[in-house]
């Protein structure tokens, strides 16, 4: 009985392991297909990842290509080691230089050709964003091996890591920029300089131009002064003609007339006075002196008075008495306003044309 029990529980053990190892094997079969799937997702995922990145590294590579410049990635560690782990294909094709594995190495060798008036403030300014992990900026030359002098300017972002600064950044060719700056500021002083001449020249000109019509002013006030004064002497030349023949010519006519009764004397003075009617015809009309209102005998007495003679020898001269040749005087000096002034006659005469 024993011995039939313990086969009995025997094969029920037999029984239990089978149903188990088969259920394990399902489990491990299950698992397997499970970890199949897994392992196709994944594969699919990775293969997704991948021509992903690819597609991104082939975009970055066009971007960095087509850019008109050279994108790059400089680095400073904490060992003091600077150099550049990246630098874009338009390299050569700006700076003539081909880029070379060793970062720190190809740093150096670039930074050598920086024109060696700037060199310092490159350095310097690199070292400055470096301490201060601050945005880099920079403009000046780069000298190519065949002495073709490049304008470039610089500008990255700083990125700090655990052991390293990293600067992205770009190099941007404007030679052509600060040619055109550079001819353009020749252009504005070249201008500045003929403005300048043409303003001297026209400033000079105005200045020569202001001194002739200061000269011409001059010379036509000079002119409009001497042909008032040829006026004023033709006129005066004509009032003394005038006068000269009306009051000391005339009258001696007519007295001559009055003593000689010739007739043919008398012919011979009338011709005389007409002919000289006529040349004093065409003189101006409008003679003013003080003379002009004297009667003949008181300005034939004014004219000898003129000449020096006395009150006795203008009377004899005139055949009138030396009271009457007083009163003459009188009238004169009253026309000349010198009554009661202590002026001669005979002077004040002398001074009036």
């Amino acid at each position: 009985m024993d011995e039939k029990k313990s086969t009995a529980q025997a094969r029920e053990k037999i029984r239990n392991l089978k149903l188990k190892n088969q259920n394990l094997e399902k489990l491990i079969l299950h698992q397997a297909n499970e970890f199949e799937k897994a392992k196709s997702t994944l594969e699919e995922q990775v293969a997704q990842r991948t021509l992903y990145l690819q597609e991104q590294k082939e975009l970055l590579q066009a971007i960095t290509e087509n850019i008109p410049g050279v994108v790059f990635q400089f680095y400073s560690n904490n060992n003091g080691e600077a150099g550049v782990h990246y630098v874009s294909p338009k390299l050569t094709e700006i700076f003539g230089i081909v880029f070379i594995e060793d970062g720190a190495r190809f740093f150096q060798k670039f930074s050598e050709n920086i024109h060696q008036e700037e060199k310092q403030i490159w350095f310097e300014s690199i070292q400055e964003a470096i301490q201060k992990q601050i945005p880099w900026k920079w403009r000046g030359r780069y000298v190519k091996s065949t002495g073709e002098v490049v304008w470039f300017e610089g500008h990255s972002i700083p990125t700090v890591r655990k052991d390293e600064i990293i600067f992205d950044g770009i190099f941007i060719d404007i030679t052509n920029k600060i040619e055109q700056e550079i001819a353009l500021k020749q252009a504005k002083e070249a201008a500045e300089v003929a403005n300048n001449e043409l303003e001297q020249r026209v400033a000079d000109r105005t200045a020569q131009l202001d001194r002739k019509t200061e000269r011409l002013l001059e010379t036509n006030i000079a002119l409009k002064i001497l042909l008032e004064k040829r006026e004023e002497d033709r006129i005066e030349l004509e009032e003394t003609v005038v006068f000269n023949v009306e009051k000391l010519i005339y009258p001696y006519l007519e007295k001559l007339k009055m003593k000689q009764r010739n007739a043919t004397v008398e012919a011979l003075l009338n011709i005389i006075k007409t002919n000289l009617g006529e040349i004093t015809s065409s003189f101006t009309n409008n003679h003013k002196g003080y003379l002009l209102s004297l009667t003949p005998a008181q300005v034939q007495t004014a004219e000898l008075i003129k000449q020096g003679h006395t009150t006795k020898e203008i009377a004899s001269l005139l055949n009138l008495s030396p009271s009457t040749i007083a009163c003459h005087r009188q009238d004169i000096r009253k026309r000349l306003f010198l009554t009661n002034k202590k002026i001669n006659l005979q002077a004040a005469l002398t001074f009036i044309p």
